[in-house]
């Protein structure tokens, strides 16, 4: 009974495309037979599995005798994602990675991230339409500070483990614009090349021997940082698209 309106009909598929549970949206208008000069409009949706798991693996390839390309190891590295959708029909969703270089022998370079989403925190007709993000994570990098440099001798890297859990809460004002803000908290472990807690910055003395006289690799001077802290964030954006070109401002203020 509604006066038809194509721009709310593209406002309803933005709507529907948010939810992100459907892998296909059709639009079928059509005359009603009944009311002259009426419009019927379907939406046909297709939805996404609820329960999906990947398995991406990857190999080193290195010239081989003769130039040929040949592995490096036949241990398999790669990643293994799994997702489970709208957990009782209400949009929550629980998802997860495992990264690591050996399939066969997982250890010490083995990354994960596991993160549980609940939207419509306050209801589903609540119009502050907030939701909420929890994960929990670790991961392994090579720092960045604890190098030689240029023109000066190479020292034994240092590795930095994170491992901690992070939740927060995002409060959308319009389509585009938003306010975040939630809880960090850490452990941060710095590691030598053998995987000990390494306290130090290392050299390498010139009887071969490594020596750990460098200054401190984490704050508390112990290898071993725990921390928490919040942080919020706010994106004011306004632009759009004009002529296939996007026009507007977009602002993002950051707190930590």
């Amino acid at each position: 009974g509604y006066v038809f309106n194509i721009e709310a009909g593209k406002q309803a598929l933005r709507n529907i495309n948010s939810l992100a549970l459907f892998s296909n949206i059709e639009v079928n208008p059509r005359p009603d037979e009944k009311n002259e000069g009426g419009i019927i409009v379907e939406i046909k949706l297709k939805e996404l599995e609820q329960k999906t798991a990947e398995l991406n693996t990857e190999w080193n390839i290195v010239p081989g005798r003769g130039g040929y390309p040949t592995l490096a190891s036949l241990e398999p590295g790669g990643t293994v994602t799994f997702e489970h959708r709208n957990l009782g029909g209400l949009n929550r969703s629980i998802l997860g990675s495992i990264t690591t270089s050996n399939f066969l022998n997982p250890q010490d370079d083995l990354a994960f991230k596991l993160e549980y989403v609940h939207p419509y925190l306050d209801g589903v007709y609540n119009p502050r339409n907030r939701a909420l993000r929890v994960s929990c994570f670790n991961s392994r990098k090579l720092s960045p500070v604890f190098t030689g440099g240029p023109g000066a001798d190479e020292v034994p890297p240092i590795w930095v483990d994170r491992a901690g859990v992070k939740a927060n809460i995002t409060e959308n004002f319009t389509r585009q614009s938003k306010f975040t803000y939630g809880l960090v908290v850490e452990e941060i472990t710095t590691r030598d090349e053998r995987s000990h807690v390494c306290s130090n910055g290392q050299r390498v003395l010139p009887n071969g021997g490594v020596s750990e006289d460098g200054p401190p690799t984490t704050l508390s001077g112990t290898g071993i940082d725990r921390v928490a802290f919040l942080q919020s964030n706010i994106t004011r954006d306004n632009t759009k698209f004009v002529n296939g070109a996007i026009v507007g401002q977009r602002n993002v203020f950051q707190v930590t």
